[in-house]
């Protein structure tokens, strides 16, 4: 790309970063967002399951 090194002209040349640097934060971004998207749903499901437990409960105890 033509301007994808002037960002980081004030760096000096050996401490910019170069495109696998981008790549892999990139990657450990979409990581770390995978796996909090997936706690964050076996945090629902658990309380959904618990809440259709209680309701099974009180079903069960009602028909007796």
């Amino acid at each position: 790309m033509a301007g994808e090194g002037s960002m980081f002209k004030f760096l000096k040349p050996r401490l910019r970063p170069h495109p696998i640097d981008i790549q892999a934060a990139a990657a450990w971004g979409v990581a770390a967002t995978t796996t909090a998207l997936w706690l964050i749903q076996l945090r629902t499901d658990s309380r959904q399951s618990d809440h259709v437990k209680v309701e099974r409960l009180n079903l069960n105890f009602q028909h007796n």
